[in-house]
């Protein structure tokens, strides 16, 4: 990259305007694939996920990657305890995980040259003299700390440094501890801009709400997210405790609330009751577009009849969370909030009555609904796919139903002969690996090969014998999707080396 174009987009890090410069330079210079994979990215961020336009983006996004992913992320600096995560964001390889604040502070210097720099990961312990040696780098928007506050002080010298200026997404990860640390830090004079909170098994109902909600704190936040399980535990902890009684009272009454956009409480012991004083909130209102209430123990039902009708969610989230009160479906299936729904995903979901799935599918919701992921669903799989082949789902785009058991091919084709297969733009399939696991074969592959249309960009079946991948591959269908890198499969496990 000539240095003039790297020191543009060092110098203005939340612009697209330079990287789209760069992509040209790039194009001139024969080197498409960087141009247009630069493209994509920026005209990913333009669309909710849910969008149709996104299935071929993120069709060529990941070939693109494949392709030359190894390449661009070797122009990265070679820096001594830092590791670069291989995700792109805006055209550029954008995480860095550093071992220590000491690190950090001997490499900050070194991050704030790297085009396209967006993201640090880093563990605590710090001291007082690190974080003062910390300064503002432009590009960092997003900031992990991981592990178990040692120090009491630690998050107070953080707090002060002017480092923290540039941070929008700010994720605090494992902090299990006894310790107290949350108040200094999200009360800190340089978080004011921050739009995103992420705290997962870090004290979230003992200290980490109370510090939230109190007055004036993070006025620009628009997306939370409170787990009381996190990402290096499997268990719940004794020290964090979660999201309590008096913290979702907090919650509740937070005015705060009604600028939430992205709502996630994933894996938090809940009580019927505490959802329903939340759903209740006044402040709950129309911009929140996002609910994810993923793994959620709840002892006694959801109180859907109780979210606010001012709630117009577009997605939801209820993987491992089940159905087991008609009473709670019922309400489900008749939320008002859901009239304006796209994206719907109940993987890991347990369905007590399978027509309930049925009934699901036939809520009014549904005629909206775009995007639907069901993978591991407890229920039969032929059950599955034979209520989603005789369903009516006209704006339904992306279906991604893989890993779930009991699967046949018959059912399958079904599927895919269906109304809502002919649809699609984007199609998961594929059986679990255990309890009777199905090898999709050349039954199933030539009726997706004579029956899918121009309309499918993207086609995922798992696991499939190599003859019905011999004869997609050999289909129209298969080579036009090859060539535009929407054909993926596994192999059958009898068939894997």
């Amino acid at each position: 990259m000539s240095r003039t174009l790297q020191e543009a987009i060092v110098a203005a890090p939340a612009d697209d305007q330079p990287r789209l410069v760069f992509a040209d330079w790039c194009e001139a210079r024969g080197e498409g694939g960087r141009a247009e994979f630069v493209r994509v990215q920026l005209q990913r961020r333009q669309y909710p996920d849910w969008d149709v336009r996104q299935v071929a983006l993120k069709v060529r996004e990941r070939a693109l990657i494949e392709q030359h992913g190894a390449k661009w992320r070797a122009e990265l600096p070679n820096l001594a305890g830092v590791q670069w995560a291989p995700s792109f964001v805006r055209g550029w390889p954008n995480e860095a995980r550093v071992d220590s604040f000491e690190r950090l502070v001997e490499v900050q210097d070194d991050l704030a040259q790297v085009p396209g720099f967006s993201s640090v990961v880093v563990s605590w312990p710090a001291s007082a003299s690190e974080a003062q040696a910390l300064r503002p780098i432009p590009g960092l928007r997003e900031l992990t700390i991981e592990r178990a506050i040692r120090d009491p002080n630690e998050p107070a010298w953080l707090a002060a440094a002017p480092f923290l200026s540039t941070v929008r997404r700010l994720h605090l990860v494992d902090q299990y501890s006894a310790t107290p640390g949350h108040e200094p830090l999200l009360s800190s004079p340089h978080l004011t801009e921050l739009q995103a909170l992420f705290m997962m098994r870090a004290n979230i109902g003992r200290e980490g709400v109370p510090a939230l909600v109190a007055d004036g704190r993070l006025p620009k936040l628009t997306s939370l997210f409170l787990s009381e399980r996190g990402s290096n535990e499997t268990s719940w902890s004794y020290w964090d405790g979660g999201l309590t009684d008096e913290a979702m009272d907090l919650l509740a009454t937070w005015p705060g609330l009604a600028r939430i956009e992205t709502l996630e409480l994933p894996d938090n012991r809940l009580l019927g009751p505490e959802l329903e004083r939340l759903f209740r909130s006044p402040h709950l209102g129309a911009r929140l577009r996002y609910l994810n209430l993923q793994g959620i123990l709840s002892w006694g039902d959801i109180p859907w009849r109780d979210l606010g009708k001012d709630v117009q969610l577009a997605e939801l989230d209820l993987t491992r969370r089940g159905f087991n009160d008609p009473e709670e479906f019922e309400a489900f299936a008749d939320v008002p909030g859901l009239r304006a729904f796209r994206h719907l995903k109940i993987s890991d979901t347990n369905f007590e009555e399978p027509s309930w799935f049925v009934d699901l599918l036939s809520a009014p919701f549904t005629s909206t609904l775009e995007v639907l992921e069901g993978r591991s669903i407890d229920m039969e799989g032929d059950d599955l796919l034979n209520c989603l082949s005789e369903a009516s789902l006209p704006a339904l785009h992306t279906l991604d139903v893989r890993r779930n058991w009991e699967v046949r091919e018959a059912s399958a084709q079904a599927l895919v002969r269906s109304s809502v297969g002919r649809g699609l733009r984007s199609l998961s399939l594929g059986s679990a690996r255990f309890r009777h696991p199905v090898f999709f074969g050349e039954a199933l592959a030539q009726t997706v090969a004579d029956v899918q249309s121009e309309a499918l960009l993207d086609l995922t079946i798992e696991p499939m014998t190599d003859g019905g991948q011999a004869i997609l591959r050999k289909s129209v269908l298969g080579q036009r999707l090859d060539k535009q890198g929407g054909l993926r499969f596994s192999s059958a496990p009898s068939e894997e080396a």
